[in-house]
């Protein structure tokens, strides 16, 4: 919770229709367009695996995980979000999200964030939905889908 004049360095990543918000400190990067592998036997929501820095990084669609809409690639305007893991895994440090455009730099603190009146229900990939400078934004449960995607990793491998 922020406190007082406490304010978090934060990005604002457009996904199709609106965007998430995340602490700047949980992005490892943002990386181009690029193919990703397919994966046989997993949930729609899970793409596949996005080759960055010499790992196999799976890619999550959050899009799929609340809609079960696929969005179709934008060779324009899709990149990936690779974002750390916050368990303490060694062989699970990293995950992407596939997102819609450029993210932008956000500070968030009491002034410019709000909860989001008549809020939709939350769901097992987002905490809450929220204004973030009065664009809509989505705080995903990193630790919900972190567990998520290593369970179909257990039940795949």
């Amino acid at each position: 919770m922020l406190h007082g004049t406490e304010s978090i360095q934060s990005l604002l990543i457009p996904i199709r229709d609106d965007h998430l918000v995340l602490p700047n400190a949980a992005v490892a990067e943002v990386v181009f367009f690029s193919a990703i592998e397919p994966m046989e036997n997993t949930p729609s929501w899970l793409l596949g695996m996005l080759a960055w820095r010499n790992l196999s990084v799976l890619v999550v669609s959050i899009e799929a995980a609340i809609n079960e809409d696929i969005p179709p690639p934008s060779h324009h305007k899709q990149k990936y979000a690779v974002l750390k893991a916050l368990g303490n895994d060694p062989s699970f440090r990293f995950f992407a999200i596939r997102t819609e455009g450029i993210p932008q730099l956000v500070r968030i603190d009491k002034s410019t964030i709000s909860p989001v009146p008549d809020e939709m229900e939350a769901t097992p990939f987002v905490l809450k939905h929220v204004f973030v400078n009065e664009k809509t934004a989505m705080i995903p449960n990193l630790d919900n889908i972190e567990d998520k995607v290593k369970e179909v990793l257990r039940a795949v491998v």
